[in-house]
């Protein structure tokens, strides 16, 4: 059975630019919100539920807290923790965001709803937001969809091979370094839901074949990080998360949400920091700071070959060296179309075809998106060698060393700006609802909202 109709992701993001109504939980006092038979709502556009006063109420009832009277989000500000077996409720019309962790650390249990109707809303871990589950045998709920909690990787793979559709939930965060490391990817194919919870996987270390996954197929992967990998072999097609996120057959596309990797990967030939091929689906909200190292052709930051699907609101900012194409972002793409949006990348791209997003773009058309690469070898600030079509894309002049955006074809789309240009605002048809320009934010350049940097 497929879930992806409660898994929406929103277009609008939790971030922006203009005026928010918030029902917030923190350590300021109580103010606006109602509680009365267990649910507790704002009764106006901006409230607070002080996080004492609500772990008073889990002590001795199920609460749940309800968007409404204009504070269509939830966000939990503060830190917090109940041991009794009760069931906190978060009910948001539009999105809920975790800034700081909350534990269950008793027999107690979650259930969370979020983006009702489609309403564009998601569910968002910033800064130090996690949730924690002292006992596996709790209940997580998210979007009427029921979760397995997982403590490690073993369990994982065990379970996902005796369920490969399956709802999964990680407790916290693991430390992979006990495992002493992998021959192959230690989970094979997977075509259901990974809930992270905004935990960490570390020191993952696979030396043979594969990443954290072999393939997913139709998969949920989200709000996840794997920090400090160490992918490498003498295969081709590696990615920290996964060889190939494609589609389940005659069924949905992969979704990758809110992922993150750095470390190091590298391999023959197709390598990416995030996935190494791509072919239907979707990265959203993701970034990559690992090292990525391709023997042959097609290096790129998050993807080594982009063939089909989408890349929205994601950066790279390691470095990229392949023997052929080299993209900071995407080292190669194929023949059916992509796009890449709202997207950028930093760091060095080395290759004998070099771009500060592609290396060899086909048919794809990026949009909305730049590059303050520094590109070494042959290709251009932007593309290295390009037959797609681009729309308001920008190159950093002074830090990719190139004049041009393309190292072949159609550049009409790019603009280079200097670094001073690219630093002192938001370049045309950037959102500013999705876009932000800080001089302390991102060493100056343009940041995602929703994406910030780590």
């Amino acid at each position: 059975m497929r879930l992806r109709a409660l898994l929406l992701i929103g277009a609008c993001l939790a971030a922006s630019s203009v005026a928010r109504a918030d029902f917030m939980v923190s350590n300021k006092p109580t103010h606006d919100v109602s509680c009365v038979s267990k649910v507790c709502s704002p009764t106006a556009q901006n409230a607070n539920l002080n996080v004492s006063e609500l772990t008073n109420m889990l002590a001795s009832s199920d609460t749940t807290l309800k968007s409404g009277n204009g504070a269509i989000d939830i966000q939990m500000r503060d830190r917090f923790s109940w041991k009794s077996a009760n069931r906190l409720g978060l009910d948001a019309a539009h999105s809920i965001e975790f800034y700081e962790p909350i534990t269950v650390a008793g027999k107690g249990a979650l259930t969370i709803s979020y983006n009702e109707r489609g309403s564009g809303g998601d569910l968002y871990f910033f800064e130090r937001g996690r949730v924690y589950f002292r006992n596996q045998k709790s209940n997580l709920v998210i979007n009427f969809v029921t979760y397995s909690l997982v403590g490690d990787i073993a369990t994982l793979a065990t379970n996902i091979e005796e369920n490969p559709t399956g709802a999964f939930a990680l407790v916290a965060d693991y430390d992979a370094f006990a495992d002493g490391g992998y021959s192959r990817c230690p989970i094979d194919r997977f075509s259901g839901i990974l809930e992270g919870l905004g935990h960490h996987i570390q020191n993952l270390t696979v030396k043979g074949y594969g990443g954290f996954f072999c393939d997913l197929a139709g998969a949920v992967v989200r709000d996840l990080a794997l920090a400090n990998v160490d992918i490498r072999g003498s295969d081709d097609v590696r990615g920290a998360l996964a060889d190939v996120a494609a589609r389940v057959y005659k069924g949905a596309d992969t979704s990758i949400v809110a992922v993150s990797v750095s470390g190091r990967v590298a391999g023959e030939e197709t390598i990416g920091g995030l996935v190494g091929r791509l072919l239907h689906g979707e990265i959203v909200r993701s970034h990559s700071d690992a090292t990525v190292i391709s023997k042959g052709n097609g290096a790129g930051g998050l993807v080594g070959l982009f063939s089909g699907g989408l890349v929205d609101q994601s950066y790279s900012t390691g470095a990229v060296a392949a023997g052929g194409a080299a993209g900071g972002l995407v080292g190669t793409t194929g023949k059916m179309r992509q796009l890449i949006s709202n997207s950028f990348a930093t760091g060095t791209v080395k290759g004998t075809l070099a771009g500060g997003l592609v290396g060899a773009l086909g048919h794809g058309r990026p949009k909305k998106s730049y590059s303050a690469a520094s590109i070494q070898g042959s290709g251009g600030g932007v593309i290295g060698s390009n037959e797609g079509r681009m729309r308001q894309i920008y190159w950093d002049l002074n830090t990719s060393g190139k004049a041009n955006g393309c190292g072949s074809g159609d550049c009409s789309g790019a603009t280079g700006l200097t670094d001073v240009q690219l630093k002192a605002g938001l370049p045309q048809g950037f959102d500013p609802k999705i876009w932000g320009s800080d001089p302390n934010i991102n060493n100056g350049y343009p940041y995602l909202r929703a994406n910030p940097p780590q």
